[in-house]
């Protein structure tokens, strides 16, 4: 390291070192993925030094839209909350957990209706996941069964109990 003013100083037995990246927001996708923006600091200015890790997710396409500070990348589909949001600047990463990144609730657009016998109902909205595994539905009190994905994400069927009421 050397200081140089009036006077010089210098010391090569001192190693220096920039902090590691932090991250303090992240914006939330649809279960179907999309472009993600992050805040925080030491985030450096070129992105292919850049990884990005959220969750067990890698993200792609960094772009760098405020040096050091702001960066935004395309994460794939996924599912879950309370995500660790992990940023690597040339090997050195952040360290904290941070569960910073939700993925976007469902959002219900469209039920068919059965008759009171039951029946397969369609279910239609976003951030629906693309593992049934994930998906519970319940009409009522009354669980909706035998879950079937029709398109990932945005509709699924399932088996809905013998009832009444609207």
């Amino acid at each position: 390291v050397s200081v140089a003013s009036v006077y010089t100083l210098s010391n090569d037995n001192t190693a220096f070192s920039f902090l590691p990246p932090s991250v303090s927001q992240v914006t939330s996708v649809l279960t179907s993925g999309g472009k993600i923006s992050i805040t925080g600091n030491s985030f450096y200015t070129d992105p292919s030094l850049i990884t990005v890790s959220v969750g067990s997710l890698s993200c792609n396409q960094i772009e760098v839209i405020t040096p050091h500070t702001l960066i935004t990348c395309l994460l794939p589909s996924g599912h879950g909350v309370g995500l660790n949001v992990g940023v690597s600047v040339n090997g050195t990463t952040n360290t904290t957990s941070n569960n910073l990144f939700s993925f976007l609730p469902p959002t219900l657009l469209n039920a068919t209706s059965v008759p009171t016998t039951g029946g397969l109902t369609t279910i239609t909205g976003n951030s629906f996941s693309n593992d049934t595994a994930q998906i519970t539905v319940t009409l009522g009190s009354s669980p909706c069964t035998s879950v079937n994905m029709i398109t990932p994400h945005t509709a699924f069927s399932c088996l809905a109990p013998a009832g009444n009421g609207s």
